[in-house]
């Protein structure tokens, strides 16, 4: 009898042993709570836009670098332009300046063979004037040099002074002079003054002759200013030299 009040009391106590009947406490340690669920819910939201906010950020910064390599490489390559435009410009100056320098050095050369040879030339052009003076001179006693616009100073008999001068009038040449006679002796005297011209090689080509002028009578001490024109015959030449004659 004892044993069968243990047996029930065994019995009584035994856990089911489907496992139907189960203590509360086992209950709510198996199935998560509604508490627990929203908050790990939270951190799965908080941990997706985390990442999220990691990876634009991540992008953002990427995009900046690029970015600033990108300016970079830019003012690289317009400082190298600008070196190598600064390089070629001074390149071409110096090959203009060598070339400006060549140039000058020839021109020099060239105006110092000519300034040679002008020296040369008006060497002998003097020469063969001075050559052809003799001559002439030589043919022709007492031949002048012929000099327009200045005054030839004289003070040969009753002729002071007389200014050779060149005139256009309707296409034609005119030779000129002027003349001053002066009277120095205590008596009336009617000088009778002629002038020839000669070209370059002696050979005459205009006179003029004071005989026709009225009143060419000098008093004792009178000075007088006469003007005449040349009678040419040879127009194709050129007057180099004059002869004064005075009677």
């Amino acid at each position: 009898m004892r044993e069968d009040q243990r047996h029930r009391s065994s019995r009584r106590h035994r856990p089911d042993a489907s496992g139907d009947s189960t203590s509360p406490g086992d209950g709510s340690r198996n199935s998560p709570s509604e508490y627990e669920r929203s908050t790990s819910d939270d951190q799965r939201s908080e941990g997706r836009s985390s990442r999220h906010r990691s990876r634009r950020s991540s992008s953002s910064s990427t995009a900046g670098l690029y970015k600033c390599k990108r300016t970079l490489t830019i003012f690289k390559s317009l400082f190298f332009l600008i070196i190598i435009g600064i390089i070629a410009a001074l390149i071409f100056v110096r090959g203009y300046l060598s070339n400006a320098n060549e140039r000058l050095r020839e021109q020099d050369y060239e105006i110092k063979t000519l300034t040679e040879k002008r020296d040369y030339f008006e060497g002998r052009v003097a020469f063969f004037k001075d050559q052809i003076k003799s001559l002439v001179a030589g043919k022709i006693p007492d031949l002048n040099e012929l000099i327009f616009d200045q005054v030839i100073e004289v003070n040969q008999d009753y002729v002071k002074n007389l200014v050779f001068s060149v005139s256009k009038k309707s296409d034609q040449t005119r030779y000129e002079y002027q003349i001053v006679l002066h009277n120095k002796t205590p008596i009336v005297v009617q000088p009778r003054v002629k002038v020839l011209l000669f070209d370059r090689t002696g050979l005459q080509i205009g006179i003029s002759d004071l005989k026709g002028i009225k009143d060419n009578v000098l008093i004792p001490g009178e000075t007088r200013s006469l003007h005449a024109v040349f009678d040419i015959s040879l127009e194709n030449r050129l007057p180099t030299y004059f002869l004064l004659m005075v009677k």
